[in-house]
């Protein structure tokens, strides 16, 4: 039996019950444990098998791995990470993944939307879960570090906020050590690439999500705790809570960076339609940190300062020109413009919905070419929300954004990639709410108007009828213009409306 051939068999039988919504087949989970314990199985994967059945949420699987397996194996196995950097103790202190599949199999066909947050989906994933991992590998550290980031499980989990899952790690890391001496401490103190334990991370999030300073947010992670583990000392100042002496007063003035790319010239729409969006809502107040690329210059091109001083904030900001910096305009005209686009890609098949990835949430999805959008959605000017989001892999890009042979802004080339996204729509087309991995956004023709939102939250319905009921809609809010870079942290909730026809670039990222 071959190595490629044992990867295949086990990961391949671990999709197909997930993708058939069976976790207890009995049948799938006879069938896994013959090729588990086998005695020519020869426990070396590429890829750890523990992590996608821990991914996929086949806890199930998990007794057999225990069963079947070397225990040094097993060791070695919860150490490898997935594409993400991620090991299996990583993926079961976030429950992203599990809760958008338990939310999306308890959809209504009713068709009504609901918003959900973020703590309400964590709430659909139980802590079970985490403890039957711990369990499976206490022979393991319990403070693996996430390839590129840093972070430990206690970092992913505190970052979501997830203190239930907090204290199941802290709880078995004393178990092990006979106190908070030893294993504990370390889960505590461990250092991410910025510089920051867990428990500074934690305190940080807690503190921007409930407007509170540094001090309070403190005093109320280590009461949710309950743990003896000492809190880093982060000084007596609320430095990192109080965003307004960050924050710059006022809406900023138009920077020349700001108008450096002449969009209209890609042929999405007349440059009278972009001097009305300008005029309308040039001056509009940013409600996030702004930089520009020329007034910021020497921050913006100083990688450890920058990571140090802002993305260590785990706070949303804007980079006005930053896109125009990067990217000549010649590049950006012949590798977007609406002429280009179409006698390149003209024929490309695509799937469209009134959000990204619809077909993912139960959405209607249409198959067409990239001419006929154009044409009947693009220029047709009508009230079609149906909007083009193609995102594929690092390795595999979007054929639009392999074409175009962009490279990253040097202030994110760090940073391992995860996702490449294309994105293009008319206005009116839009993300609903929802979060994931720090990502940047580059707009190259356009403007679309941002939300967001520290807490997360997810909604399953388009962007338009988010819109329509104003008691949901997020209040910290940011107009994008061509040239300018949103970048959004991770886990922080964010949507965006297309108040143009947009094209648009959005890169996640290990941050």
């Amino acid at each position: 039996m071959e190595r490629s051939s044992k990867h295949t068999i086990v990961h391949f039988l671990l999709r197909g019950m997930h993708a058939r919504r069976v976790y207890d087949d009995g049948d799938a989970l006879e069938m896994l444990a013959a090729v588990l314990c086998s005695p020519e199985y020869i426990a070396h994967d590429d890829a750890c098998p523990l992590v996608t059945a821990v991914h996929l949420r086949i806890m199930e699987a998990l007794p057999i791995f225990h069963r079947c397996v070397s225990h040094s194996w097993l060791g070695e196995c919860v150490g490898m990470a997935d594409a993400r950097g991620w090991t299996a103790l990583h993926v079961a202190a976030s429950s992203k993944s599990a809760a958008h599949a338990a939310m999306v199999a308890r959809a209504e066909p009713s068709g009504e939307y609901t918003m959900y947050t973020r703590s309400q989906l964590d709430s659909l994933v139980t802590t079970t879960e985490l403890e039957a991992v711990v369990r499976y590998v206490a022979a393991s550290s319990l403070a693996p570090r996430a390839r590129v980031t840093g972070d430990t499980p206690l970092h992913i989990a505190l970052d979501a906020e997830r203190y239930d899952a907090a204290r199941v790690l802290l709880a078995r890391a004393k178990d092990d050590s006979g106190g908070v001496e030893a294993q504990a401490r370390l889960l505590c103190g461990e250092l991410n690439s910025v510089g920051l334990s867990a428990l500074e991370l934690g305190v940080r999030r807690a503190a921007a999500s409930a407007g509170s300073t540094t001090l309070a947010a403190r005093a109320a992670l280590a009461a949710e705790l309950g743990i003896g583990c000492p809190l880093i000392d982060l000084g007596d100042s609320d430095v990192w809570a109080d965003n307004a002496g960050w924050l710059k007063e006022g809406p900023m003035a138009m920077a020349s960076a700001r108008r450096r790319i002449p969009s209209w010239r890609l042929g999405w729409y007349a440059k009278s339609a972009m001097d009305a969006v300008m005029a309308r809502h040039g001056s509009d107040r940013c409600d996030v940190a702004e930089f520009d690329v020329i007034a910021d210059a020497q921050l913006l091109g100083d990688n450890e300062a920058f990571r140090a001083l802002v993305l260590a904030r785990r706070m949303p900001f804007v980079v006005r020109g930053l896109v125009a910096e990067s990217w000549a305009d010649a590049q950006m005209e012949s590798a977007f413009s609406r002429n280009t686009l179409l006698a390149t890609f003209g024929r490309e098949r695509i799937e469209v919905a009134d959000m990204p990835y619809g077909g993912g949430y139960g959405r209607n999805v249409r198959k067409t070419t990239l001419k006929r959008y154009v044409a009947e959605v693009m220029d047709d000017g009508g009230s079609s929300q149906e909007y083009v989001f193609l995102g594929a892999p690092s390795h595999r890009r979007p054929a639009m954004l392999a074409a175009a042979r962009l490279e990253r802004p040097q202030l994110f080339r760090d940073f391992d990639v995860v996702l490449e996204q294309f994105a293009l729509g008319p206005a009116g087309s839009g993300a609903q709410p929802h979060y994931h991995g720090a990502a940047m956004n580059g707009l190259i023709a356009g403007a679309k108007r941002w939300y967001f939102s520290s807490s997360g939250g997810f909604y399953n319905g388009p962007m338009a009828a988010w819109l329509e009921d104003e008691g949901q809609v997020w209040r910290t809010t940011c107009m994008q213009f061509p040239g300018d870079v949103v970048f959004v942290p991770s886990l922080w909730g964010h949507a965006v409306v297309n108040v143009l026809p947009s094209v648009a670039v959005a890169i996640e990222m290990l941050v």
